[in-house]
């Protein structure tokens, strides 16, 4: 994650720019990792920071990297959940977390934000403001939004950003996959054709494949699906209803369609902006592709409009189940509902 320069720098340059706020206040980074945060907050003036990881080695290694640039007094790294700790302090007046996944919502960690926003990103009592904007200006990321595509194929972008390409883990484009077990069943002389080659395609059409899709792959115009905004979102809505948004794209050509990408953008209080989108320069949260059962062929215009739900399966909630409920030119004889799961 640190060798992801486009993610650390604007996490830095986004508590930066907030100095005002933070300077002399009680900061609380969730997840904290390496630490890395918790360092960008002390800097921009925080008088001490509150450093939480439910993982005992992550936090063993923060308080080391801490030391070691002489932050100790300032930083405190507390191994726990959030829903299980204990600060020491009845408030903090900004919350900082790097909690996005794979299509935002992977790994589930926004919970545990949201949890930290209602017990301890509180006004001062003698404040009357409106608690939502006061907390939006105090939220790092504030808002964030999940986007989607159609692509026409899938290839690996040969452009690494700002991160190390060598650290993440390589994935072969599965079409491919599918394609090289007729030209494997002629050299083995065996057939790998039938059951195998059919649960290659079965996992082709349910997993969601992470990887970086070369933006000219992206074969329609891009849509919305939701917002999140962080002072307001409901943590019993989000847990019992996941994230759920429709969509409208429209065909920028004669295309034939291989499935839907979909990527994020987190806003901070400043302005400043950190996506994932195949546009922009690449990070290691990539993009989410899911393909389609067969290729899909529009005309130029031809619109694809649809519904996309995101929960968490209940016996695996880190895990993340996406579906889709689309058609073409709203035409119900091409209805398509399919559905996807990104698991570790």
């Amino acid at each position: 994650m640190l060798s992801d320069k486009v993610r650390t720098l604007t996490y830095q340059l986004a508590l930066t720019r907030a100095r005002r706020r933070l300077e002399g206040g009680v900061l609380l980074d969730v997840g904290c990792g390496t630490g890395i945060l918790s360092m960008f907050g002390a800097k921009a003036g925080a008088a001490h920071v509150y450093a939480l990881d439910g993982v005992a080695k992550l936090c063993h290694l923060a308080r080391q990297i801490i030391a070691e640039n002489n932050f100790s007094s300032r930083i405190t790294v507390i191994n726990s959940k959030v829903e299980d700790a204990q600060l020491g302090v009845d408030r903090v007046d900004a919350i900082v977390s790097e909690w996005m996944g794979h299509a935002l919502l992977y790994e589930n960690m926004l919970p545990s934000v949201l949890s930290a926003r209602d017990r301890y990103l509180l006004p001062p009592h003698t404040s009357t403001v409106d608690l939502a904007s006061w907390r939006r200006e105090r939220l790092f990321p504030c808002r964030a939004s999940i986007f989607i595509a159609a692509f026409s194929a899938a290839a690996v972008n040969g452009d690494t950003g700002g991160y190390d390409k060598e650290e993440q883990e390589e994935e072969e484009d599965p079409v491919e996959n599918v394609k090289q077990w007729e030209e494997l069943s002629e050299l083995y002389g065996v057939n790998l054709t039938g059951a195998f080659a059919s649960a290659v395609q079965q996992d082709l059409e349910k997993r969601v494949h992470v990887d970086m899709i070369d933006a000219r792959c992206v074969a329609t115009t891009t849509s919305e699906v939701a917002t999140l905004d962080l002072a307001t979102l409901s943590l019993e809505e989000l847990s019992t209803h996941g994230v759920k948004g429709t969509f409208e794209v429209k065909s920028m050509g004669m295309v034939s369609v291989r499935g839907f990408v979909i990527w994020f953008s987190v806003q901070f209080p400043h302005g400043d902006v950190l996506s994932t989108s195949p546009y922009k320069a690449s990070t290691h949260w990539q993009q989410s592709l899911l393909y389609l059962s067969g290729p899909l062929p529009l005309e130029q215009d031809e619109v694809l409009s649809g519904e996309v739900h995101f929960t968490h399966p209940q016996d695996a909630p880190r895990d993340l189940s996406i579906s889709i409920d689309f058609s073409v030119n709203n035409s119900h004889k091409t209805r398509v509902e399919a559905n996807y799961l990104l698991s570790s």
